[in-house]
């Protein structure tokens, strides 16, 4: 704060602006009371990185007037900009520190191969920068990942066409509130072509006779779930047994589908592909 003729002139408090916020001003809480208004102003700075010095004009659209706009300031940096005013024969100045929230994200990704009912674990955000320390906010889309606000999370694969991909994006903020998001994970939905030759192993699923057979010595509770190479599921129980009937699937003569098992005690899952009856 610094005298004005009869009055003073106050910056307000230091301030971090969000890199997310679109042209941020500096100076939007200066307040000048009593004496004259009729004044005039001048910003200046001085950054010195590496054997290059940089001033207020690298910085604001202007430096000659009450707010400028600010622009390729430091990331995550203090930097202190000096507000002169002149009034008449008086000078009188005042400072306020200005930083920017950046957040640094890495270029990679990681890519994970799922199969209907397959779940992975979500721990890697792949952000860094901001004003630390980052807090985790939130994995998107939420849809399939158990405590989608938790980092780590555990997506599970839902109805989604065979062959597509899905991104799933991180989000964090940082001390001042400020977010930042990255893409984390690209999850590809095997086609059935690809499916692993030991899970299509006839000797453990089978049909016969319409009915779908599978072993199941220990008679553990198993979640079958046959779908279309679409995603849309056609068929969703729970069973002890180690049969199914399939004859009343709702899927035309010869379509291809593709049955899942999960063996609720074991945790252990099986997969075949077939054709409709």
């Amino acid at each position: 704060m610094a005298r004005l003729g009869f009055g003073q002139i106050n910056l307000g408090k230091d301030t971090t602006f969000c890199s997310s916020l679109v042209n941020p001003q500096i100076g939007t809480k200066l307040t000048i009371t009593g004496g004259s208004l009729n004044v005039f102003y001048t910003w200046s700075c001085k950054y010195i990185l590496g054997n290059r010095t940089y001033t207020a004009s690298n910085f604001l659209n202007n430096t000659t007037v009450a707010s400028p706009i600010v622009s390729n300031l430091p990331s995550n940096e203090w930097l202190k900009f000096i507000l002169t005013v002149f009034q008449n024969s008086n000078i009188y100045k005042d400072s306020i520190n200005i930083r920017v929230s950046q957040f640094a994200y890495t270029t990679g990704f990681i890519t994970r191969y799922l199969s209907f009912g397959d779940s992975i674990e979500l721990n890697s955000t792949q952000i860094g920068g901001g004003i630390t320390p980052l807090k985790f906010l939130k994995w998107e889309p939420s849809t399939g990942i158990k405590k989608p606000f938790s980092n780590p999370a555990f997506y599970k694969q839902v109805l989604t066409p065979f062959g597509q991909s899905l991104q799933i994006d991180a989000y964090v903020t940082d001390s001042v509130g400020c977010e930042g998001s990255n893409m984390a994970y690209e999850i590809r939905f095997q086609n059935p072509s690809s499916l692993n030759d030991i899970e299509l192993s006839k000797t453990e699923i089978f049909i016969r006779n319409g009915e779908l057979n599978f072993t199941n010595e220990n008679q553990e509770n198993v979640s079958v779930s046959i779908y279309k190479t679409s995603g849309e599921k056609v068929l969703s129980l729970n069973t002890d047994k180690s049969k199914v009937s399939i004859n009343a699937l709702k899927a035309d003569l010869n379509e291809v589908l593709i049955c899942y098992l999960y063996f609720n005690t074991s945790k252990k899952n099986k997969t075949i592909k077939f054709l409709s009856l």
